[in-house]
């Protein structure tokens, strides 16, 4: 079995046990330096079987490009999409992406120790403010309108969780 058959058949064994007051968190990635488009199809047809349309879902941190992010709303309109320091590093179609994310979608993450600032080995929830700095610069807003939103995303989302 290869490893994303068995990726699959694994989430496919979790998913029934999803309930309504649970957000269904998501880290997910397609091989590096892409920006996933397949995988991450292949991911909403399976999860289209077991989740409600109206669930609530957290990509954290999110690569993928418009086509996926429009493909996951039509679906699932209650997507929150996560962000981290990677952004830096986005393609053109990755950065469409985030410039296109609602601002009533949009989640800041660290993914402590993964993906760190710019001159540090690894990151910390301490850095969140070089994540908004980046994607400010990237949607041309100000940081504290990122943090204000991304704050109170995080807040709507995991309520009552």
């Amino acid at each position: 079995m290869t490893y994303w058959a068995y990726q699959v058949e694994l989430l496919e064994k979790i998913l029934p046990f999803l309930e309504d007051r649970h957000v269904l968190v998501i880290h997910f990635r397609g091989m590096e330096g892409d920006c996933s488009t397949e995988a991450f199809l292949l991911l909403l047809y399976v999860l289209k079987r077991y989740v409600r349309t109206h669930h609530p879902i957290h990509l954290h941190c999110f690569t993928g490009n418009r086509y996926v992010q429009d493909r996951w709303l039509e679906r699932f309109p209650g997507t929150y999409f996560g962000f981290n320091n990677e952004v830096r590093k986005f393609s053109s179609d990755q950065l469409e992406a985030l410039q296109n994310v609602e601002d009533s979608r949009l989640l800041l993450e660290t993914d402590a120790p993964y993906f760190p600032a710019p001159g540090s080995r690894v990151s910390s929830p301490s850095q969140i403010s070089t994540v908004a700095e980046a994607v400010t610069a990237l949607r041309g807003t100000t940081v504290e309108h990122v943090l204000e939103i991304s704050v109170a995303n995080g807040k709507h989302l995991y309520r009552s969780q």
